[in-house]
């Protein structure tokens, strides 16, 4: 890749004094792009003390923009008047924060009126004053959603969530709720939802005009990463912020919208950008995959034709069957990705993942703990949750305290369920970093070594208080071999779980977005739903779940693996006319 290509450099060029939209595909070196761009306007920024603010929405996604950033601007800092955040930490801290109070009576706290941003786990006072399906609900259980004009409720219970948010509410009702949200933030309390809300209030409030006219002086030029991603709160923000003077540039592609939970809405933002009489800039070239694969993922959206990169070998995207266990598929995906370092396997969700865990309920506590270790060495986040489960759920049994099994077993008596999770991945490295790794060691070696260190982990720094004793009667447990497996190899009886045969990581879609693989298995469930089948990834361009698979399938560099249930003539006919061969067991 030639940088900057002609595409790209149409965009380098274009006007701040101009709002634009870049329709960047995957892998078209967007990031590159924006950090370029505002590199070279920064170099040339006559508008002190105003300045600039890059934005994205993950806090990884905007580290990623500063670091590109610092490296086109020769390593100098990106400094006063300038800023690289979050979107949410934008609206936080530049337009809500300095002025809620004045909205909500908040009274402050020795001076200090910033709000406490809070979640739906947080233990909250503040309630319904009259029940809904049985419960006072908490201020921060709730939010009013703007897409749909009611209130939406996340309690942390799906069952009782369904019936709240399936209740017709009464008007004083709806005033209840109404209530409880304004003595929530007039406590100094709020949601993220709550935080927009509150943006879209102060930016229409007469008597707070000349702090947004100030706010736009401020930042008078924003560039909005990923804003396929926005909400209609945000959008309604951003619209506030145009009327005030500030110019914008929107990065994104419509076609990777997969936060339908959260109310994003492609077809809002394209109404969002013909309103406003956005400039549209195209990047279609397409330099991490081969044409191969751009051209199976131009099949799954809308769209116009994109141009993959003619270096890399065309590899046909393949299918991988299985009978009844998606983990199944993994031997042959491994075959066919054996040349390959980064190769991942990617779901819709969790459930269909866990099918790569079976085996794991036919072994024993001590081969349990074993599988924890191991799993602790794995670089994928699933694993990793994995084996924190899997060690909790050990100390759980043989300490035999009073725990919360959807907490990785914490004790009770722990306040701190953060705190909990972060000493099992800690006390699980020090395992594995002093000897206990179960690699290349017979049972015998390995319980002896793994005693020890069990018995040395209530006395280790990293042990608060709290911790240290609820775990003190490890300072005298023992662990012994499996019965007649003392000789064996550990690695070769945890290979009864296909979740260890191999390194390969382990992800959800909306884990690997903006990711780039070398090798790509996507797994489609065994029957449809919940967007996870690959039929109905096929079924409609416009849908969420087309917009999930082409997310998923855009990420490898050389392979694309999709794996699914055994099909049918007409089935496979289907999906080699998307583009596929289908791989022989």
């Amino acid at each position: 890749m030639t940088f900057p290509s002609e595409e790209q450099r149409r965009y380098l060029d274009s006007s701040i004094d101009d709002n634009v939209y870049l329709e960047a595909c995957p892998g078209s070196g967007k990031t590159e792009v924006i950090a370029a761009k505002v590199a070279r306007e920064i170099e040339d920024w006559q508008d002190y003390p105003g300045g600039i603010a890059l934005l994205s929405f993950a806090n990884s996604a905007a580290d990623e923009l500063r670091s590109r950033l610092i490296a086109h601007r020769q390593r100098a800092p990106v400094a006063y008047p300038h800023w690289v955040s979050t979107i949410d930490s934008f609206i936080l801290n530049c337009l809500v924060g300095p002025v809620a109070h004045r909205l909500t009576g908040y009274a402050g706290k020795d001076g200090d009126f910033r709000l406490r941003l809070v979640d739906a786990s947080s233990t909250v006072y503040v309630k319904t004053k009259y029940a809904i399906e049985h419960i006072h609900v908490p201020a921060n259980q709730y939010d009013f959603d703007l897409a749909t004009g009611q209130f939406v409720f996340r309690t942390g219970e799906p069952g009782l969530d369904r019936k709240l948010n399936a209740a017709v509410l009464a008007e004083w009702q709806l005033r209840d709720l109404r209530d409880a949200k304004t003595r929530f933030k007039a406590a100094g309390f709020a949601t993220y939802r709550d935080v927009e809300h509150l943006a879209i209030q102060i930016l229409q409030e007469a008597k707070l005009s000349a702090f947004c006219a100030r706010l736009a002086l401020r930042y008078p030029f924003l560039v909005i990463d990923e804003c396929q991603d926005l909400s209609v709160e945000q959008l309604t923000v951003l619209e506030g912020l145009l009327k005030l003077g500030v110019k914008m540039h929107i990065v994104g592609d419509l076609n990777q919208s997969i936060y339908g939970f959260r109310h994003a809405d492609p077809v809002r933002v394209v109404r969002f950008i013909r309103d406003h009489g956005f400039t549209c800039l195209l990047l279609r070239q397409n330099f991490r995959s081969s044409q191969a694969i751009v051209d199976l993922c131009s099949e799954l959206v809308p769209g116009s034709k994109i141009h993959g990169n003619p270096t890399i070998q065309p590899a046909v995207p393949v299918i991988v069957e299985y009978d009844d266990c998606p983990s199944e598929a993994m031997p042959l995906f491994m075959r066919l990705s054996d040349s390959y370092a980064n190769r991942v396997i990617v779901s819709r969700g969790h459930s269909t993942l866990n099918r790569f865990f079976s085996g794991a309920n036919d072994l024993n506590d001590t081969e349990r703990l074993a599988l924890a270790c191991s799993l602790a060495c794995n670089d994928s986040a699933f694993a990793i949750q994995k084996s924190l489960a899997l060690f909790g759920g050990w100390l759980a049994s043989k300490l035999n305290y009073s725990a919360k099994p959807n907490a990785f077993h914490c004790p009770v008596d722990v306040e701190s369920e953060l705190e909990w999770r972060l000493f099992l991945h800690q006390a699980l490295a020090f395992f594995t970093s002093t000897g206990a790794s179960v690699a290349g060691q017979h049972w015998s070696g390995w319980c002896r070594v793994a005693k020890a260190r069990l018995n040395e982990l209530p006395m280790q720094a990293f042990v608060i208080a709290d911790i240290a004793v609820a775990i003190a009667p490890l300072a005298a447990h023992g662990l012994r071999s499996p019965a007649g497996l003392g000789e064996q190899l550990v690695t070769q009886r945890l290979s009864l779980v296909a979740l260890h045969q191999s390194r390969i990581r382990l992800a959800t879609i909306h884990e690997i977005k903006g990711e780039t693989h070398e090798a790509t298995m996507l797994v489609s469930a065994s029957r449809r739903g919940d967007q996870s089948h690959w039929a109905d990834w096929i079924s409609d361009k416009n849908l969420e779940a087309a917009r999930l698979a082409y997310v998923a399938s855009s990420r490898p560099r050389n392979l694309l693996v999709w794996a699914v249930k055994k099909l049918k003539a007409a089935e496979r006919t289907t999906l080699q006319r998307l583009g596929f061969e289908i791989a022989h067991r």
